[in-house]
């Protein structure tokens, strides 16, 4: 159960398909990896993502 109401909350506080898809990547990483994977591609996927949408 609390693992559902985590998810629920997160999932609404996303605005932003970019930001849906690098908080599933990062879940995913981090469900497989361990901690610092996904804290270190979630890093990653935030510089590009922010990166690309200052080049727009």
């Amino acid at each position: 159960m609390q693992g559902f109401v985590c998810a629920r909350v997160g999932m609404n506080m996303i605005r932003t398909n970019e930001e849906m898809g690098v908080a599933g990547v990062i879940a995913a990483v981090l469900a497989i990896r361990g901690a610092a994977w996904g804290l270190a591609v979630g890093i990653l996927l935030f510089l590009l993502v922010q990166y690309r949408r200052g080049k727009e």
